[in-house]
């Protein structure tokens, strides 16, 4: 179960507390902001982490360039072997 269905079953549950009478509505509502501050966390990272691997894409994508100059622009790109301008 991941974090986001953790947190959904959360807020479920605190609703089904407060249809109990076992909390107050305010303590369901701070509940229930609680989860949410959680959540937009949790999309906030996830976000990061997509931007981080998309730069990372693009550095090694730059490290390739890089050895195919260091090595007398000879490069493999989407399977097709580049010798300077053409492919092989």
């Amino acid at each position: 179960m991941n974090i986001l269905e953790r947190l959904n079953r959360s807020i479920k549950a605190t609703g089904r507390r407060y249809a109990k009478g076992e909390i107050t509505q305010e303590e369901m509502i701070a509940a229930r902001a609680r989860v949410d501050r959680l959540k937009s966390r949790f999309a906030w990272v996830q976000q990061r982490n997509r931007r981080r691997e998309r730069f990372a894409s693009i550095r090694r994508a730059i490290e390739r360039v890089q050895d195919c100059i260091r090595t007398g622009g000879r490069m493999i790109a989407y399977d097709t072997e580049y010798v300077n301008d053409g492919p092989v």
